[in-house]
Protein backbone atom coordinates (compact mmCIF):
# COMPACT_ATOMS: atom_id res chain seq x y z
CA UNK A 1 0.00 0.00 0.00
CA UNK A 2 1.84 3.13 -0.91
CA UNK A 3 0.44 6.75 0.30
CA UNK A 4 0.13 8.12 -2.98
CA UNK A 5 -1.92 5.31 -4.69
CA UNK A 6 -4.66 7.30 -6.51
CA UNK A 7 -7.23 4.24 -4.33
CA UNK A 8 -5.73 5.10 -1.50
CA UNK A 9 -8.64 5.74 0.50
CA UNK A 10 -10.92 2.89 -1.22
CA UNK A 11 -7.86 0.26 -0.38
CA UNK A 12 -7.63 1.34 3.58
CA UNK A 13 -11.27 0.81 3.79
CA UNK A 14 -11.29 -2.57 2.82
CA UNK A 15 -8.30 -3.05 5.08
CA UNK A 16 -10.28 -2.53 8.11
CA UNK A 17 -13.92 -3.13 7.11
CA UNK A 18 -13.24 -7.06 7.20
CA UNK A 19 -10.37 -6.91 10.56
CA UNK A 20 -12.06 -7.70 14.27
CA UNK A 21 -12.38 -5.17 16.47
CA UNK A 22 -10.15 -6.36 18.47
CA UNK A 23 -7.33 -6.34 15.64
CA UNK A 24 -7.96 -2.96 14.82
CA UNK A 25 -7.44 -1.72 18.05
CA UNK A 26 -4.05 -3.26 18.16
CA UNK A 27 -3.45 -1.71 14.79
CA UNK A 28 -4.75 1.64 16.10
CA UNK A 29 -1.82 1.19 19.11
CA UNK A 30 0.93 -0.05 16.73
CA UNK A 31 0.52 2.45 13.76
CA UNK A 32 0.13 5.67 16.26
CA UNK A 33 2.80 4.67 18.48
CA UNK A 34 5.28 4.30 15.26
CA UNK A 35 3.83 8.04 13.89
CA UNK A 36 4.79 9.44 17.47
CA UNK A 37 7.85 7.80 17.60
CA UNK A 38 8.62 8.78 14.43
CA UNK A 39 10.52 5.35 13.56
CA UNK A 40 8.97 5.86 9.97
CA UNK A 41 9.95 8.41 7.84
CA UNK A 42 9.10 9.47 4.23
CA UNK A 43 6.45 7.89 2.21
CA UNK A 44 5.71 5.74 5.38
CA UNK A 45 5.09 7.88 7.62
CA UNK A 46 2.50 9.91 5.21
CA UNK A 47 0.76 6.68 4.71
CA UNK A 48 0.76 6.21 8.67
CA UNK A 49 -0.61 9.64 8.94
CA UNK A 50 -3.50 8.74 6.67
CA UNK A 51 -4.28 5.70 8.29
CA UNK A 52 -4.55 7.51 11.80
CA UNK A 53 -7.27 9.76 9.77
CA UNK A 54 -9.25 7.21 9.13
CA UNK A 55 -8.87 5.44 12.59
CA UNK A 56 -9.83 8.41 14.08
CA UNK A 57 -13.11 8.18 12.17
CA UNK A 58 -14.09 4.71 13.25
CA UNK A 59 -16.95 3.66 14.14
CA UNK A 60 -15.93 1.67 17.26
CA UNK A 61 -15.24 3.98 20.47
CA UNK A 62 -12.25 1.80 21.90
CA UNK A 63 -10.39 2.34 18.61
CA UNK A 64 -10.63 6.28 18.24
CA UNK A 65 -9.39 6.26 22.05
CA UNK A 66 -6.70 3.90 21.61
CA UNK A 67 -5.55 6.54 18.83
CA UNK A 68 -5.89 9.86 21.26
CA UNK A 69 -4.18 7.72 24.45
CA UNK A 70 -0.97 7.16 21.97
CA UNK A 71 -1.25 10.63 20.49
CA UNK A 72 -2.18 12.99 23.16
CA UNK A 73 0.99 14.20 23.97
CA UNK A 74 2.89 14.28 20.57
CA UNK A 75 3.67 18.08 20.17
CA UNK A 76 3.62 17.72 16.72
CA UNK A 77 0.53 16.54 15.89
CA UNK A 78 -1.17 18.21 13.51
CA UNK A 79 -4.82 19.91 14.11
CA UNK A 80 -6.29 17.53 11.36
CA UNK A 81 -5.76 14.90 13.36
CA UNK A 82 -6.21 16.55 16.94
CA UNK A 83 -9.42 18.61 16.22
CA UNK A 84 -12.01 15.67 15.35
CA UNK A 85 -10.26 13.51 18.43
CA UNK A 86 -11.07 17.28 20.86
CA UNK A 87 -14.56 16.69 19.43
CA UNK A 88 -15.21 13.18 20.06
CA UNK A 89 -17.18 11.97 23.18
CA UNK A 90 -15.27 12.58 26.52
CA UNK A 91 -13.84 9.37 26.65
CA UNK A 92 -11.63 10.36 24.04
CA UNK A 93 -11.56 13.94 24.01
CA UNK A 94 -10.37 14.45 27.13
CA UNK A 95 -6.71 13.17 26.84
CA UNK A 96 -6.41 15.58 23.95
CA UNK A 97 -7.96 18.58 25.63
CA UNK A 98 -5.62 17.74 28.09
CA UNK A 99 -2.29 17.22 27.02
CA UNK A 100 -2.48 18.19 23.27
CA UNK A 101 0.00 21.25 21.87
CA UNK A 102 -2.15 21.20 18.90
CA UNK A 103 -4.84 22.55 20.34
CA UNK A 104 -4.21 26.80 20.51
CA UNK A 105 -6.39 29.37 22.61
CA UNK A 106 -8.76 30.13 19.49
CA UNK A 107 -9.16 26.18 19.17
CA UNK A 108 -9.80 26.07 23.19
CA UNK A 109 -11.97 29.09 23.45
CA UNK A 110 -14.18 27.57 20.18
CA UNK A 111 -14.60 24.21 22.19
CA UNK A 112 -15.55 25.71 25.49
CA UNK A 113 -18.92 27.59 23.94
CA UNK A 114 -20.31 24.10 24.30
CA UNK A 115 -18.20 22.19 26.46
CA UNK A 116 -19.55 20.02 29.40
CA UNK A 117 -18.37 19.42 32.73
CA UNK A 118 -16.14 16.74 32.15
CA UNK A 119 -14.28 18.95 28.98
CA UNK A 120 -14.53 21.96 31.41
CA UNK A 121 -11.97 20.50 33.39
CA UNK A 122 -10.23 18.41 31.29
CA UNK A 123 -8.62 22.03 29.57
CA UNK A 124 -8.86 23.91 33.01
CA UNK A 125 -6.02 21.08 33.83
CA UNK A 126 -4.16 22.01 31.09
CA UNK A 127 -0.35 23.27 31.23
CA UNK A 128 -0.03 26.95 31.05
CA UNK A 129 -3.62 28.10 29.80
CA UNK A 130 -3.60 30.80 28.79
CA UNK A 131 -5.59 34.02 30.61
CA UNK A 132 -8.44 34.31 27.79
CA UNK A 133 -8.78 30.60 28.60
CA UNK A 134 -8.97 30.62 32.34
CA UNK A 135 -11.54 33.84 32.17
CA UNK A 136 -13.65 32.22 30.39
CA UNK A 137 -13.59 28.97 32.75
CA UNK A 138 -14.05 31.92 35.52
CA UNK A 139 -16.85 33.56 33.92
CA UNK A 140 -18.64 30.96 32.80
CA UNK A 141 -17.85 27.44 33.48
CA UNK A 142 -18.62 24.72 36.32
CA UNK A 143 -18.00 25.04 40.13
CA UNK A 144 -14.91 21.92 39.29
CA UNK A 145 -13.51 23.48 36.44
CA UNK A 146 -13.37 26.73 37.96
CA UNK A 147 -11.58 24.37 41.40
CA UNK A 148 -9.44 22.63 38.94
CA UNK A 149 -7.89 26.07 37.37
CA UNK A 150 -7.54 27.46 40.83
CA UNK A 151 -5.25 24.62 41.49
CA UNK A 152 -3.57 24.77 38.17
CA UNK A 153 -0.34 26.22 39.35
CA UNK A 154 0.49 26.89 35.54
CA UNK A 155 -3.00 28.05 35.18
CA UNK A 156 -2.70 32.06 33.98
CA UNK A 157 -5.18 33.99 35.91
CA UNK A 158 -5.92 37.36 35.07
CA UNK A 159 -7.42 40.16 37.71
CA UNK A 160 -10.61 40.31 35.68
CA UNK A 161 -10.29 36.10 35.96
CA UNK A 162 -10.34 36.51 39.52
CA UNK A 163 -13.15 39.23 39.87
CA UNK A 164 -15.47 36.50 38.10
CA UNK A 165 -14.72 34.17 40.44
CA UNK A 166 -15.28 36.34 43.65
CA UNK A 167 -18.48 37.54 41.92
CA UNK A 168 -19.99 33.76 41.22
CA UNK A 169 -18.34 32.62 44.68
CA UNK A 170 -18.90 35.37 47.16
CA UNK A 171 -19.45 33.14 50.06
CA UNK A 172 -17.24 29.84 48.60
CA UNK A 173 -15.23 28.93 51.63
CA UNK A 174 -13.01 25.89 49.62
CA UNK A 175 -12.94 28.68 46.40
CA UNK A 176 -11.37 31.28 48.64
CA UNK A 177 -8.82 28.65 49.86
CA UNK A 178 -7.53 28.39 46.42
CA UNK A 179 -7.73 31.55 45.64
CA UNK A 180 -5.45 32.89 48.47
CA UNK A 181 -2.44 30.11 47.62
CA UNK A 182 -2.69 31.92 44.15
CA UNK A 183 1.09 33.24 43.68
CA UNK A 184 -0.36 35.83 41.06
CA UNK A 185 -3.13 38.11 42.86
CA UNK A 186 -2.92 41.53 41.98
CA UNK A 187 -3.69 44.18 44.61
CA UNK A 188 -7.23 44.81 42.88
CA UNK A 189 -7.78 41.16 43.49
CA UNK A 190 -6.81 41.55 47.18
CA UNK A 191 -8.62 44.30 48.18
CA UNK A 192 -11.67 42.60 46.39
CA UNK A 193 -10.94 39.53 48.79
CA UNK A 194 -10.44 41.14 51.86
CA UNK A 195 -14.12 41.96 51.63
CA UNK A 196 -15.60 38.93 51.29
CA UNK A 197 -13.08 36.45 53.28
CA UNK A 198 -13.59 35.57 56.57
CA UNK A 199 -10.98 36.65 59.49
CA UNK A 200 -9.49 33.39 59.19
CA UNK A 201 -8.68 33.57 55.23
CA UNK A 202 -7.78 37.50 55.55
CA UNK A 203 -5.08 36.64 57.99
CA UNK A 204 -3.26 34.14 55.94
CA UNK A 205 -3.79 35.90 52.69
CA UNK A 206 -2.02 38.92 54.49
CA UNK A 207 1.11 36.40 55.59
CA UNK A 208 1.55 36.25 51.70
CA UNK A 209 0.90 39.65 50.36
CA UNK A 210 1.13 43.21 51.78
CA UNK A 211 -2.16 44.94 52.92
CA UNK A 212 -3.09 46.71 49.89
CA UNK A 213 -3.36 50.92 51.24
CA UNK A 214 -6.76 51.01 50.60
CA UNK A 215 -7.81 47.88 52.86
CA UNK A 216 -5.59 49.32 55.54
CA UNK A 217 -7.88 52.85 55.40
CA UNK A 218 -10.90 50.40 55.51
CA UNK A 219 -9.40 48.26 58.78
CA UNK A 220 -8.36 51.75 60.23
CA UNK A 221 -11.91 53.48 59.79
CA UNK A 222 -13.66 50.65 61.03
CA UNK A 223 -11.68 50.58 63.84
CA UNK A 224 -12.33 54.59 64.28
CA UNK A 225 -16.23 53.80 64.27
CA UNK A 226 -16.39 50.82 66.21
CA UNK A 227 -14.70 52.75 68.70
CA UNK A 228 -17.15 56.04 68.73
CA UNK A 229 -20.31 53.64 67.89
CA UNK A 230 -19.14 52.64 71.87
CA UNK A 231 -19.04 55.66 72.76
CA UNK A 232 -22.40 56.92 71.11
CA UNK A 233 -24.26 54.42 72.96
CA UNK A 234 -23.23 55.51 76.55
CA UNK A 235 -25.58 58.64 75.78
CA UNK A 236 -28.29 57.98 77.40
CA UNK A 237 -30.95 60.99 76.55
CA UNK A 238 -32.35 62.38 73.47
CA UNK A 239 -31.05 65.70 74.15
CA UNK A 240 -27.50 64.17 74.72
CA UNK A 241 -27.66 62.18 71.18
CA UNK A 242 -29.01 65.34 69.17
CA UNK A 243 -25.71 67.18 70.72
CA UNK A 244 -23.26 64.29 69.66
CA UNK A 245 -24.86 64.49 66.41
CA UNK A 246 -24.56 68.36 65.72
CA UNK A 247 -20.81 67.13 66.51
CA UNK A 248 -20.11 64.69 64.57
CA UNK A 249 -21.52 66.21 61.45
CA UNK A 250 -18.93 69.23 62.39
CA UNK A 251 -16.03 66.72 62.52
CA UNK A 252 -17.11 65.26 59.05
CA UNK A 253 -17.71 62.02 61.27
CA UNK A 254 -21.59 61.43 61.39
CA UNK A 255 -21.43 58.61 58.15
CA UNK A 256 -23.90 56.40 56.64
CA UNK A 257 -22.20 53.46 58.05
CA UNK A 258 -22.06 54.82 61.57
CA UNK A 259 -25.36 55.47 61.47
CA UNK A 260 -26.13 51.71 59.99
CA UNK A 261 -24.09 50.69 62.81
CA UNK A 262 -25.72 52.29 65.74
CA UNK A 263 -29.28 50.72 63.62
CA UNK A 264 -28.23 47.32 63.67
CA UNK A 265 -27.08 47.89 67.34
CA UNK A 266 -30.35 48.68 67.53
CA UNK A 267 -30.50 52.35 68.73
CA UNK A 268 -33.08 53.64 66.64
CA UNK A 269 -33.33 57.21 68.68
CA UNK A 270 -29.70 57.72 67.76
CA UNK A 271 -29.68 56.87 63.94
CA UNK A 272 -33.60 59.01 63.99
CA UNK A 273 -31.29 61.94 65.58
CA UNK A 274 -28.56 61.64 62.89
CA UNK A 275 -30.87 61.35 59.71
CA UNK A 276 -32.64 64.33 61.27
CA UNK A 277 -29.50 66.37 61.34
CA UNK A 278 -28.44 65.04 57.82
CA UNK A 279 -31.22 65.91 56.15
CA UNK A 280 -32.36 69.10 57.91
CA UNK A 281 -35.94 67.89 59.08
CA UNK A 282 -36.61 67.31 62.25
CA UNK A 283 -36.57 64.09 64.32
CA UNK A 284 -40.13 63.69 64.93
CA UNK A 285 -41.08 63.71 61.00
CA UNK A 286 -37.98 61.43 60.64
CA UNK A 287 -39.50 59.09 62.79
CA UNK A 288 -42.88 58.79 61.19
CA UNK A 289 -41.15 59.10 57.57
CA UNK A 290 -39.11 55.63 58.90
CA UNK A 291 -42.00 54.20 60.34
CA UNK A 292 -43.62 53.92 56.76
CA UNK A 293 -44.76 50.65 56.40
CA UNK A 294 -44.33 51.11 52.69
CA UNK A 295 -40.88 52.44 53.10
CA UNK A 296 -41.69 55.52 50.77
CA UNK A 297 -40.74 57.70 53.31
CA UNK A 298 -37.77 56.40 54.55
CA UNK A 299 -36.54 56.40 50.71
CA UNK A 300 -37.45 60.41 50.66
CA UNK A 301 -35.17 60.59 53.31
CA UNK A 302 -32.71 58.49 52.45
CA UNK A 303 -32.48 60.22 49.01
CA UNK A 304 -33.04 63.89 51.17
CA UNK A 305 -30.04 63.14 53.14
CA UNK A 306 -27.84 61.83 50.23
CA UNK A 307 -26.74 58.90 51.73
CA UNK A 308 -25.19 56.25 49.67
CA UNK A 309 -27.48 54.37 47.36
CA UNK A 310 -25.66 51.03 47.86
CA UNK A 311 -26.04 51.48 51.75
CA UNK A 312 -29.87 51.92 51.20
CA UNK A 313 -31.07 48.18 51.05
CA UNK A 314 -28.99 47.37 54.52
CA UNK A 315 -31.06 50.41 56.22
CA UNK A 316 -34.48 49.05 54.47
CA UNK A 317 -33.20 45.28 56.05
CA UNK A 318 -32.19 46.35 59.28
CA UNK A 319 -35.54 48.85 60.46
CA UNK A 320 -37.71 46.00 58.87
CA UNK A 321 -35.93 43.28 60.93
CA UNK A 322 -36.41 45.69 63.90
CA UNK A 323 -40.29 46.44 63.33
CA UNK A 324 -40.65 42.63 62.33
CA UNK A 325 -39.25 41.75 66.22
CA UNK A 326 -41.05 44.34 67.71
CA UNK A 327 -44.06 42.76 67.27
CA UNK A 328 -43.51 39.49 66.47
CA UNK A 329 -40.65 39.05 68.98
CA UNK A 330 -40.47 42.29 71.47
CA UNK A 331 -38.48 39.98 74.04
CA UNK A 332 -36.06 39.31 72.18
CA UNK A 333 -32.64 39.52 73.64
CA UNK A 334 -30.34 42.59 72.24
CA UNK A 335 -27.60 40.03 71.26
CA UNK A 336 -29.96 37.84 68.89
CA UNK A 337 -31.94 40.83 67.77
CA UNK A 338 -28.52 42.24 66.22
CA UNK A 339 -27.19 38.91 64.41
CA UNK A 340 -30.85 38.33 62.75
CA UNK A 341 -30.67 41.71 61.40
CA UNK A 342 -27.18 40.94 60.62
CA UNK A 343 -27.80 37.68 58.63
CA UNK A 344 -31.00 39.79 56.59
CA UNK A 345 -27.98 42.45 55.61
CA UNK A 346 -25.76 39.62 54.42
CA UNK A 347 -28.07 37.60 52.48
CA UNK A 348 -28.72 40.88 50.32
CA UNK A 349 -25.08 41.41 49.72
CA UNK A 350 -24.20 37.97 49.44
CA UNK A 351 -22.04 37.68 51.81
CA UNK A 352 -21.69 34.39 54.69
CA UNK A 353 -24.50 34.82 57.45
CA UNK A 354 -23.67 34.89 61.21
CA UNK A 355 -20.65 37.63 60.58
CA UNK A 356 -19.66 39.59 63.34
CA UNK A 357 -21.47 43.54 63.48
CA UNK A 358 -17.47 45.03 62.78
CA UNK A 359 -16.44 42.40 60.01
CA UNK A 360 -20.02 43.25 58.18
CA UNK A 361 -19.71 47.04 58.40
CA UNK A 362 -15.99 46.62 57.21
CA UNK A 363 -17.62 44.48 54.07
CA UNK A 364 -19.58 47.39 53.91
CA UNK A 365 -17.09 50.54 54.44
CA UNK A 366 -17.03 52.54 51.16
CA UNK A 367 -13.34 51.41 49.01
CA UNK A 368 -12.37 54.90 49.75
CA UNK A 369 -13.42 56.20 53.53
CA UNK A 370 -15.18 59.26 52.39
CA UNK A 371 -18.11 60.39 54.50
CA UNK A 372 -21.20 60.89 53.34
CA UNK A 373 -23.67 63.99 54.46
Amino acid sequence: MHYRDPEIQDRIENLFSTMAVSSRITTAQTIAHDYISESVHGDDFALAELLLAYLIRDVEEDVRHAVAEQVKSYPNLPKKLALPLAMDIDRISVPILKYSGALDESDLLEILKTAGETRQIAIAKREGISRKVTSRIAEKGCYEAIHTCLKNKTADISDDGFNHIIIRYPSDTGIHELMIRRPDLQDKTVSRLCLILSEELRSRLFDHYDIPESISERILENAREETLAQKVGKRASLVEKQKITRQLEADGRLTATLLLRILIQGDFTFFSAGLAQISGISIKRVTVLVSDRGNLGLKRLYERADLPAYLYPAFKAALQELTKMASLNPRINPAGRQQKIINSIARIYNYEEDLELDSLMEKLLPMKTDTFH
